[in-house]
């Protein structure tokens, strides 16, 4: 199981985290650490990388995205996951897209703002590069690079993927990283 932990943006928030192929397909749990608090995310994808089930916890805010049914805090929320993608600000979100994807193409996603939880509808565009090689703190990976363009006001970032794993990405770091038995091993 892959393990570690991003530095976010300015290095002000931390998001350790793990990952592994689960019963329905893969899934990923984090703890982000920021001047609010403490943020759980959970996401459940199929063996396609659609996502079946997110849930999102921060310190005035929870929320339930799944076939079951979805709640916002204790509302009930009419939100249907089929077709969609979801996007956060957690990196498992564009990776499990990009992993959907396969190659460059556009989607509808589900856009969950980071403070409110609060959902929203829009198109995104991702990008596919070619492997590279890219160095981070814990060493060279071969990771196949993406772009992530939506409508919002110039929003575009990159990350590099290799496996399962966000290696390196605008906003983010990999500071720490075990591979476990299935993940990514670093080149050196």
């Amino acid at each position: 199981m892959p393990s570690g932990l991003y530095r976010l943006s300015d290095g002000a928030a931390t998001e350790q985290f793990r990952c592994a192929p689960g019963p329905m397909g893969w899934r990923y749990f984090s703890t982000v650490q920021d001047a609010r608090g403490t943020t759980n995310v959970d996401l459940s994808v199929d063996a396609a990388w659609r996502p079946v089930r997110v849930r999102i916890q921060t310190p005035e805010h929870h929320l339930l995205l799944s076939a079951r049914g979805s709640i916002l805090d204790d509302e009930q929320l009419a939100v249907s996951l089929a077709g969609s993608a979801v996007d956060f600000g957690s990196p498992c979100f564009p990776l499990a897209t990009a992993r959907r994807l396969g190659t460059s193409g556009e989607i509808d996603a589900v856009v969950i703002d980071d403070e409110t939880l609060q959902l929203s509808n829009e198109t995104q565009r991702f990008e596919a590069g070619d492997e590279e090689e890219i160095a981070t703190p814990v060493g060279r990976f071969i990771a196949r690079a993406w772009r992530n363009i939506a409508p919002r006001p110039h929003f575009s970032r990159a990350l590099w993927i290799a496996g399962d794993v966000v290696v390196a990405g605008d906003g983010l770091e990999l500071a720490a990283y075990d591979p476990g038995g299935q993940g990514p091993r670093p080149l050196s």
